[in-house]
């Protein structure tokens, strides 16, 4: 299929090896601690599973992590294409271009259009920790916020490109207006200021109430928010 195309094609359509893409699904692997059913307690683990999938020294799995390497041998037909194949990347998934683009039939198209297992896992992690951002009644919390900003940022190797642009747009559009909302905006003077601290003082039991009525109408926009978001930008890609 693909594979052949590339080989039919010739050298004219080699890419060159990402380190950097290949140490941070390495690590994201890592940081899940599973991979094809299989407990991944170590990145040496890791290595040796890839090592016995390739049939590759484990030590040059691990020295294609270095800044300096090329990776794969190229004198080995197919080995990056194995090696991306078998962390479930798409073809090119460790390379950085390609001088000419391969043209694809629609059936080759279908495969590439395909979400994988892995890909799949990366989008329902983000997706729960959304929900539980909201659970937890995290909601006005920004250190919780930029982590799970930075949780997805991690992620954008493994993530299908359309969906990691979906879920920052999200956090910057819709999540983070929730987060950096002004309370004091809903009460009068008498009810409520903030002090020299930012600290907003509630004057009264009425007041008090009042903002517990807005938070849980936050919590309740945001939740409806999310399973919106998650139905037209991210259930299309854990059905293909």
């Amino acid at each position: 299929m693909i594979k052949s195309r590339i080989k039919e094609k010739g050298g004219s359509e080699m890419m060159k090896f990402d380190n950097a893409k290949y140490r941070t699904v390495l690590n994201l692997i890592k940081k899940t601690g599973e991979f094809k059913g299989k407990a991944v307690p170590s990145k040496a683990r890791l290595h040796e599973m890839i090592g016995d999938a390739l049939g590759i020294s484990h030590n040059t799995v691990k020295d294609w992590e270095r800044a300096t390497s090329n990776g794969p041998d190229p004198r080995i037909p197919g080995l990056l294409e194995q090696l991306e194949a078998y962390l479930e990347l798409p073809e090119g998934g460790l390379r950085e271009r390609t001088a000419e683009p391969i043209k694809l039939n629609e059936e080759e198209r279908k495969i590439m259009n395909t979400t994988t297992d892995f890909q799949k896992q990366q989008i329902m992690e983000c997706y729960e920790r959304l929900r539980k951002f909201v659970s937890d009644m995290d909601i006005e919390d920004e250190n919780v916020y930029y982590d799970i900003r930075n949780m997805i940022e991690v992620k954008k190797i493994a993530l299908p490109t359309a969906v990691y642009k979906a879920m920052m747009n999200f956090m910057d559009q819709v999540v983070e207006p929730y987060v950096f909302e002004d309370t004091t905006e809903i009460f009068s003077e008498e009810e409520a200021k903030r002090n020299e601290k930012g600290i907003v003082e509630i004057k009264s039991e009425q007041a008090f109430q009042k903002l517990m009525v807005r938070f849980m109408e936050k919590l309740s926009e945001l939740d409806e928010k999310i399973e919106t978001f998650a139905e037209s930008e991210l259930k299309p890609y854990l059905e293909r």
